[in-house]
């Protein structure tokens, strides 16, 4: 729960779909690090990109949703807004870039919004497949 709290304001009601998507999601992660892939430089290059926290003086509608989320957050797990918001970019940024890695390795990457529209669904099939072929080790604990 903390987890998934960690990445996005949710209500009590949406949790098991949260908590199902946070699974797919992890046992991708997980299958890209057992291929050893290295996320390290596009890491890097999304945290010197996007970890850099709006300053108060920056009045645009973007920095505003940043702030809000990051001041929300960082209050209930007591960091400083800054600080919060670099830990979620960074811990965003590898999230995504395993994934994409991985996806990348089995399918390719797209040229045209078909190819993507159809990558989707192959997506879908591959993690129902890995859900399937993991079920009986995925364990989930709330705390």
């Amino acid at each position: 729960m903390g987890d998934i709290r960690f990445f996005a304001e949710i209500q009590d009601e949406d949790f098991p779909k949260a908590v199902e998507a946070k699974v797919r999601e992890t046992i991708v992660i997980q299958e890209a690090k057992k291929m050893n892939i290295n996320v390290s430089d596009e890491v890097k290059k999304s945290v010197e990109h996007f970890g850099i926290y709006p300053p108060d003086d920056v009045d645009t509608e973007q920095a505003n949703k940043i702030r809000d989320f990051a001041e929300s957050q960082a209050e209930k797990f007591h960091m400083e807004p800054e600080e919060f918001h670099k830990k979620f970019i960074k811990r965003s940024a590898e999230r995504s870039a395993y994934q994409n890695a991985f996806f990348k390795e089995h399918l390719g990457k797209p040229d045209t919004h078909e190819e993507a529209e159809e990558m989707n669904e192959e997506i879908q099939l591959i993690v129902d497949g890995l859900m399937e072929k993991h079920e009986d080790e995925i364990e989930i604990l709330i705390n």
